[in-house]
Formats: C-alpha cells, structure tokens, sequence
C-alpha cells in the first residue's frame, strides 16, 4: 500500500460542503492523534483551502523507514542516543518502562521529533503549528540531508516534498497522510 501526502495551505473549517468549485478536504479520524499535534482540527470536517502540495511517497513500509530511520539519522538521533546512554548509564538497570520514558522525553527534543509519532493510522494529520517547528527543521538540516541523501535519490526527493508540504501546511494550514 502507498502513502500520498498532502500540505494545505490556509485552510477554514466550513459548516457544510461546499458546492462544485470550491476545492476542500474532509478530515479522517483524529480520536488516536496526540491532541497537541491536531489542536483546531475536527475529526470529519470539511475544509477549504488556498491552495495545496500533494506528492506520493512511495510503497508505506518505505516511507516509514525514511520517516523514522533517515530522519533520525539527519537529525542526529544516534548521537543523541549515545549521549541520552552516556548521561543515563545506569538505564539498562531501570524498569523498560521508565528507561522508555526517558528516552523518549530526549528523542522529543531532537529534530523531526514530531514525525515519530506521525502515522496513518494513529495521527494521519497535523496541525500548523507542528508543521512551522517541522518546517524550520527541515529548512535548518536541508544542506546536511542533501549530503548525506542526494538531491536526485529518492530519500533526497522525499525529503523536498516534505519540506514543501509541511511549509505549506505551516501557512495556516493542515498536513494529512494517508
């Protein structure tokens, strides 16, 4: 199965769906999304929009290995976990769900922290202001991603059509996956 990725840019809430020409999107179920990351977003609601980025992004297993492994590894994730392991280094003698715990509230400070909970079948949206901090991070590790990536691959072409979209849902907008 695929993932197609949507940024819309400047979207309203409208009260019924609109007639031919007004272009729109319904939003899919929110009841599992981190309430944080779809704040002002409505399970069902019908949304206009100023304008919008769709790209696919591939097979989804695919697609979430470079959500999470490339990502992780542009944004410096391994590092932070030696450093996470070096400050902690008695973690392997806490409880797993405590160890767990920790790790996360560090993963949560790195860059495209976000993302990780990003999936289609818990948070297929986010909200604008989750992608302003996405579109910042992407903007600041862009020159590093195409390094290690390559403008032309494909993870390298993912990587400008996120940015892309998450920049547009900045815009007073939405990011929807699916």
């Amino acid at each position: 199965m695929g993932i197609d990725i949507w940024g819309y840019r400047r979207i309203r809430k409208l009260e019924e769906k609109p007639g031919d020409g007004t272009p729109y999107f319904s939003a899919p179920y929110l009841g599992e999304a981190r309430a944080d990351y779809v704040a002002g977003l409505e399970s069902g609601a019908c949304y206009a929009y100023a304008e919008k980025h769709w790209f696919y992004g591939g097979k989804s297993e695919g697609f979430y290995e470079w959500m999470t492994e490339v990502l992780g590894v542009v944004a410096g994730q391994d590092l932070a976990f030696q450093r996470w392991e070096a400050f902690h280094n008695n973690w392997r003698s806490l409880p797993l769900a405590e160890a767990r715990r920790l790790w996360a509230e560090t993963r949560d400070t790195l860059p495209f922290h976000e993302l990780h909970y990003f999936n289609d079948w818990e948070s297929p949206m986010l909200n604008a202001a989750v992608c302003r901090n996405l579109a910042a991070d992407f903007a600041e590790l862009e020159p590093k991603a195409m390094e290690l990536l390559g403008p032309s691959s494909w993870f390298g072409r993912l990587y400008t059509d996120m940015r892309r979209a998450v920049e547009f849902a900045a815009d007073d907008g939405a990011l929807l996956m699916g």
